[in-house]
């Protein structure tokens, strides 16, 4: 089944297992939670279990989904699995945890099959698969598949619509369309930023997604930033950053939010020779921070972009993963491309 399938079935009542797969991660990551939470909701005993590829344990999910549960109330696995380590687990495992759910439990299993742009063949092949284990299922329409695209802008701001609505967030479907721009069409960031809207309580403004979008308003981002171009201890800073709080994937989203429009203006200047804030960020910040962002911008050459992108690409996915305090690794490595 598609998405629309899969909203539509989850209001009807609730599967004893879920794979959950396709194109667009996002979407995975938000049906695992949303699926979990109905199961909680239907059960608040249930005893959760969650694994990763790198830590997959075939022995302990089966026993997990066979036994009942400590207190007479039902588990729920969720495996969250990186196409990228898929060498961890085999596929004829799932077949196995579909038979220990055919016991009369109300034990659940939830599975996130993260994709692979590196090797999409290889990816549909074990998804494929996958998929026919709960086709095949006794479980029948109690095992559900459900497959992801990548969402159109206008699915993407419908999505975006529905979220607002359900904080109760007053905004205009302009500034909605302007939040999911400033954040590079990341459907992802756009809807973490909608919860962070939502705790001010007040009809929503341009410069309040001004503000949420541009690290000018965070200064102790700033200082990580600036010690990036300064060649200074970024290792103390992002420690102090996590001592006071900040969340890891937090700084990974402001460090790319920030590199994102260093390449914008790198892009704009090397194809006009100007140096137009507003023509690249949508909106005029004062002078000295136009310029700054100009004069980084130039600290980097393509492929140097294409570096960092990658480094983002492989924080992102290890921190999915369950890996905590990335910067530690990463940082240091960035340091070395802005500065050679």
């Amino acid at each position: 089944m598609y998405r629309k399938d899969l909203d539509h079935y989850l209001k009807q009542r609730l599967p004893k297992a879920v794979f959950l797969y396709g194109e667009f991660d996002f979407f995975i990551h938000y049906y695992i939670q949303t699926i979990s939470a109905l199961f909680k909701g239907s059960n608040p005993d249930t005893e959760t279990s969650l694994f990763y590829a790198s830590d997959y344990e075939k022995n302990q999910i089966t026993t997990l989904l066979e036994q009942d549960s400590l207190f007479g109330g039902s588990s729920l696995i969720i495996l969250k699995l990186d196409f990228a380590l898929h060498k961890k687990f085999k596929e004829n495992d799932i077949n196995l945890f579909l038979k220990a759910l055919e016991r009369p439990s109300h034990n659940r299993l939830i599975i996130g099959l993260y994709n692979s742009k590196s090797d999409t063949t290889k990816y549909k092949y074990t998804s494929d698969i996958i998929v026919k284990f709960f086709q095949k299922s006794p479980l029948k329409d109690e095992a559900i598949c459900a497959r992801f695209f990548t969402p159109k802008t206008w699915e993407s701001l419908k999505f975006l619509q529905e979220r607002a609505n359900f904080l109760h967030l007053d905004i205009s479907s302009h500034l909605l369309n302007a939040l999911f721009e400033t954040n590079n069409e990341d459907l992802g960031v756009s809807f973490n930023d909608l919860d962070k809207l939502a705790v001010l309580n007040t009809p929503i403004t341009l410069e309040d997604i001004q503000e949420l979008s541009s690290n000018a308003g965070d200064m102790d981002l700033q200082k990580l930033i600036l010690g990036l171009f300064l060649k200074k201890s970024v290792l103390d800073i992002y420690d102090y950053l996590l001592k006071e709080g900040k969340k890891d994937a937090d700084i990974l989203r402001g460090l790319e939010r920030y590199f994102y429009q260093l390449f914008l203006f790198f892009a704009h200047i090397k194809t006009t020779g100007l140096v137009d804030a507003k023509e690249v960020l949508g909106y005029a910040p004062p002078k000295e921070i136009a310029e700054n962002y100009a004069k980084n911008a130039l600290r980097l050459k393509e492929a140097g972009y294409k570096r960092v992108f990658e480094i983002f690409r492989l924080w992102h996915l290890q921190s999915m993963q369950g890996q905590k305090e990335l910067g530690f690794l990463y940082l240091t490595q960035i340091q070395k491309i802005i500065n050679p």
